[in-house]
């Protein structure tokens, strides 16, 4: 356990350290993914799930740039075609044939997203901030989302949103935009060092430390906030087949069991305000 803690911290320390929330929101843990977003955390335990979760497509001979890539880049189309921005990279050398083989399956999925969003359950109790990551995303260099909505009394909370998400979006393209020209980016090595030192500790899964550890990683946080925007649940679905790909390298599709979690908290508020 403590070689696995040396190297975690090691190879994820680009992203900034974890903290404990001991003013704004108490009892939830902040994982900080970069400076654009962190991540509230309930007192949510992965554990392994008793009912097995449908198994994805089998991951294809790729390697693990390819699979990387193709999951960044259709979580940067999703929220691309979500925010109307028109496609600004129109070349990919290093990645140009994969491109061309997965073409379709990129532009799967592009229209169940949305950025209006009932945060009404939030607004009566700050600490849900655990179950919508997008209002944990900067909307100024000095503010979150949350902060920033609640300061103006919620008003205008779609464009506020919006202009949020375009932010986060120009760096999924940067990065996107890197990987297209040199193979590679500091994202990709995290998700590299997570193949390849962690898929094997036992102790690293289905723990709250290797959770934290995988919001650090940009396309599982993608997921995270794309699920936010998602009318249906990430956690049942078998369509973002890249994302699919990606987990399973990595042996980590129980990372999908915290995303059913915080949908099914979300849910399970709108319901209720819906049955008052």
């Amino acid at each position: 356990m403590k070689l696995l803690n040396i190297i975690l911290l090691g190879s994820l320390s680009f992203s900034c350290a974890t903290n404990k929330i001991k003013n704004n929101f108490q009892g939830l843990e902040k994982v900080t993914h970069n400076p654009a977003l962190s991540f509230y955390l309930d007192s949510y335990q992965p554990k392994k799930m008793v009912r097995k979760i449908a198994s994805s497509p089998a991951v294809p001979e790729l390697s693990n740039r390819q699979i990387y890539f193709l999951s960044l880049y259709q979580q940067y189309l999703t929220l691309a075609h979500t925010l109307e921005n028109k496609e600004t990279i129109k070349f990919c050398p290093s990645f140009h044939q994969v491109i061309l083989e997965f073409e379709t399956d990129l532009k799967n999925r592009r229209d169940s997203y949305s950025t209006q969003i009932n945060f009404q359950s939030v607004r009566v109790n700050k600490d849900r901030i655990s179950y919508y990551p997008v209002l944990s995303m900067a909307a100024t260099d000095d503010q979150m989302l949350y902060e920033f909505l609640n300061k103006k009394g919620w008003q205008d909370q779609e464009n506020a949103l919006k202009q949020t998400l375009q932010h986060y979006h120009t760096g999924m393209e940067q990065e996107v935009q890197k990987l297209c020209e040199t193979g590679v980016s500091p994202g990709y090595y995290v998700y590299e060092n997570l193949v390849t030192y962690f898929k094997e500790y036992k102790d690293f899964h289905h723990t709250r430390a290797g959770l934290k550890a995988l919001l650090k990683v940009p396309t599982l946080a993608n997921m995270a906030v794309l699920d936010n925007l998602s009318q249906t649940s990430y956690y049942l679905s078998q369509e973002n087949v890249f994302d699919q790909w990606l987990l399973d390298r990595a042996q980590t599709a129980w990372f999908r069991n915290y995303l059913g979690h915080i949908k099914q908290k979300r849910s399970q508020q709108l319901k209720t305000k819906l049955e008052r």
